[in-house]
């Protein structure tokens, strides 16, 4: 069972046995007998909505395939970016409207190698060497604004490269836009 269930089993349990055991020393009212039970009875309808609305929120269909940029600004990650961009390749999104921009933010480790094996291997994957700075930006912001530059997306995802991200992540953040 859930933990909400074993809430509402726990207050249940708790009014039934503080009737019969504690009458004679507690008073107890007319409300203070129906706090109870109603509390238990919201906390409930509370639950049952939520998870109805958890279910109607995770099977949103995508009603138009929006064009989707997802950028990856790395800088000496050559440890965790292969995994990152496998699961980026995985996506389960149209990969006509899918591109993915890795973003070299001027790495001395493999990171580039790596890139450039990448890019190789997929035509969704897009470079961008980071080799100038945007006044008034610095670091991961300037990786960023310079990767917007490139991309051509309707809907830019973010995400960093020691990452792996779920299959239907595009697809989720895609569906928000369909409501």
């Amino acid at each position: 069972l859930s933990v909400d269930y074993y809430i509402f089993f726990l207050l249940l349990f708790f009014f039934f046995s503080s009737r019969r055991r504690h009458t004679r020393y507690i008073s107890v009212t007319g409300v203070q007998t129906c706090a109870l039970p109603i509390s238990a009875f919201l906390y409930l309808c509370q639950t049952i909505f939520l998870y109805i609305g958890t279910l109607r929120s995770s099977s949103a269909c995508v009603q138009k395939t929006w064009r989707i940029s997802v950028l990856v600004a790395v800088r000496d990650e050559d440890r965790t970016l292969r995994d990152c961009i496998d699961s980026l390749l995985q996506l389960d999104y149209p990969k006509e409207a899918l591109e993915i921009i890795l973003i070299n933010d001027r790495s001395s480790d493999r990171t580039p190698e790596i890139i450039s094996e990448a890019s190789q291997r997929s035509t969704l994957i897009k470079t961008v060497n980071i080799s100038y700075t945007i006044p008034g930006l610095s670091g991961k912001a300037n990786a960023i604004a310079q990767g917007m530059e490139a991309c051509s997306g309707e809907i830019v995802l973010v995400t960093d490269g020691d990452c792996r991200v779920p299959r239907g992540w595009a697809k989720a953040h895609a569906g928000y836009y369909d409501q």
